[in-house]
């Protein structure tokens, strides 16, 4: 079992406690939001952050990406819509910086989920639970 656990660490940059409580609570959960009070809302978004924050798979500056768009996903409409041009010049990085980290919250770490448009900005919507939230 151990290089089982040792394989996901590897790959993921996990330990398999937090693979399987996010594995629990997508099962819990569903991964919607539909139902969820504004309250209920802002306590996960503020438990996001801080994962955002305090996670050693995220850079300084991705963290800082991350945190942008989850401080713009209200809880009226629960979702960012900027740019990445805007997103890039009001936190003074790069265009690639942002797209990097909205592609990398998206896929290996499922902490967004992305509507891309192709007119206007795309919408970014914070997932959870992503198995920091117990």
């Amino acid at each position: 079992m151990g290089c089982v656990h040792e394989l996901i660490k590897y790959h993921f940059g996990i330990a398999v406690n937090t693979v399987l409580v996010y594995l629990i609570d997508m099962a819990k959960n569903d991964d919607t939001e539909e139902f969820m009070s504004e309250e209920a809302y802002l306590l996960m978004r503020a438990k996001w952050i801080d994962y955002a924050n305090s996670t050693s798979m995220l850079s300084h500056v991705q963290s800082r990406v991350a945190v942008f768009i989850a401080l713009r996903a209200g809880p009226d409409k629960r979702h960012s819509y900027w740019s990445v041009d805007a997103m890039a010049k009001e936190l003074g990085c790069s265009t690639k910086s942002v797209t990097e980290t909205t592609l990398r919250l998206e896929k290996p770490l499922k902490m967004l989920h992305i509507v891309r448009s192709k007119r206007g900005g795309n919408k970014y919507f914070l997932r959870w639970p992503f198995g920091i939230i117990t």
